[in-house]
């Protein structure tokens, strides 16, 4: 790379945060652009799907996405994140993000239950992972994941997320369950191309005890950092359960050439 003409154009990185306690980290976003006044998304006990549109309050399934508007989250076709997303893609009323999900990841029963709520939004609709189930807290560093934490305000689509580059500063992680480890790992992902790759994994502070750590410690201001155009996902397992919560800082810078 030319440093020399490179330029900062922006950055939305004065230090942000992102806090989840159990069941309040985000797997993936919703979003209804189909062409009715109403698109709302369920979450059954199992962790199925179960997508609707129509008119307001009195929607019905919606068909384009299978024959009941359901997603079968048990069945071998669509029981990973990355097949979830493909099946939601398939339809052209509805698209959807992962956030705090990786491809590979199991879908079967890993969404936290949900009445149906209205995904006609710029801001979508946020799907939160279930806690018991995954056993991790997992969070997303990359100007899309800015976005889903402004909630309402946010609008996930409108980042070009190839002109950012994403930086972790620090970390602090509990895990309140009483027996069992935890292990802490940081994911490269580039959605672009499905590549997640391991950049840091390392055992996390004895259960009940909050651990901390710090990536700009001597002198580095930059953290660790993803590849251009990649997010980074931070992510707690407990070997037992995990319960407690997880708090992340960094960056995301944009770059120009």
């Amino acid at each position: 790379m030319n440093f020399d003409r490179v330029t900062v154009v922006n950055s939305l990185a004065t230090q942000k945060a992102i806090y989840a306690a159990d069941d309040g980290d985000v797997a993936m976003v919703v979003r209804y652009i189909g062409s009715q006044a109403s698109g709302t998304v369920e979450i059954d006990a199992d962790g199925n799907l179960l997508f609707k549109h129509g008119v307001l309050d009195s929607e019905e399934a919606d068909t384009t996405v299978s024959t009941d508007g359901t997603i079968d989250v048990s069945g071998a076709s669509e029981n990973t994140f990355v097949e979830v997303l493909e099946a939601i893609h398939a339809s052209a009323n509805w698209e959807a993000k992962l956030v705090g999900a990786l491809t590979t990841d199991s879908s079967n029963n890993k969404l936290l239950l949900a009445a149906a709520a209205q995904a006609k939004s710029d801001a979508g609709l946020k799907l939160y992972f279930d806690t018991s189930d995954t056993l991790f807290i997992s969070l997303n560093i990359s100007a899309m994941g800015w976005e889903v934490q402004k909630g309402a305000d946010g609008n996930p689509w409108s980042p070009d997320e190839d002109d950012y580059i994403n930086s972790l500063f620090e970390w602090n992680q509990l895990n309140t369950y009483g027996s069992g480890t935890s292990i802490m790992t940081v994911y490269e992902v580039d959605r672009a191309s499905g590549r997640e790759t391991t950049l840091i994994t390392r055992a996390g502070a004895a259960t009940t005890v909050v651990g901390n750590k710090d990536w700009t410690s001597g002198g580095n201001g930059w953290g660790i950092c993803a590849a251009k155009g990649c997010e980074l996902i931070v992510r707690m397992t407990g070997s037992a359960a995990c319960t407690g919560s997880l708090e992340v800082s960094g960056a995301s810078r944009k770059f120009g050439y």
